[in-house]
């Protein structure tokens, strides 16, 4: 393989093809055009990890305030995928190893904490407290931002294309 031919060997193309159109054919512009995206993407997902990070910290200091440990308040709570979830980083990590657990989940499992079916028991005695605001922003506004960026760290992550 010559050095130059490495992009057809790295890059399916769909994938390389849509930077060649972006640059009019030129290859030297097209990978300095990837090389860019994915210094952004870099960046964005740094980002995106400290909201994760604080987010499912937010959830457990709301769930844990009563006392007990966030996975045992979840566990009288959630049903089905979220619950399966649950029991599956239990039996893995042990539910007495609290941050482990903690770690064990996914975003999506903590965005989806804020879903809508969840509001009467979730919401209202614990999620709305998370944060320093006097007053908290709509339940459905946040779990629509929290969406938002599950979605785009997931194509971050996948490298998938805009």
């Amino acid at each position: 393989m010559e050095l130059q031919d490495w992009p057809s060997q790295v890059f399916s193309k769909p994938r390389f093809g849509r930077y060649l159109k972006s640059t009019r054919g030129d290859e030297v512009a097209a990978l300095a055009l990837y090389r860019t995206e994915l210094h952004e993407a870099m960046q964005t997902f740094q980002l995106l990890s400290l909201l994760e990070v604080g987010l499912r910290n937010g959830v457990c200091s709301s769930l844990e305030i009563e006392g007990g440990l966030w996975h045992e308040v979840l566990g009288a709570t959630l049903r089905g995928r979220n619950a399966l979830q649950l029991q599956a980083a239990q039996k893995s990590r042990g539910s007495d190893s609290r941050d482990q657990m903690v770690t064990a989940m996914s975003f999506g499992f903590w965005c989806s904490l804020f879903s809508a079916p969840l509001e009467p028991v979730l919401w209202s005695r614990y999620l709305s407290k998370i944060g320093s605001a006097q007053e908290s922003l709509p339940r459905r506004q946040i779990a629509g931002a929290l969406w938002t960026a599950n979605k785009l760290r997931n194509r971050i992550a996948h490298h998938e294309p805009n």
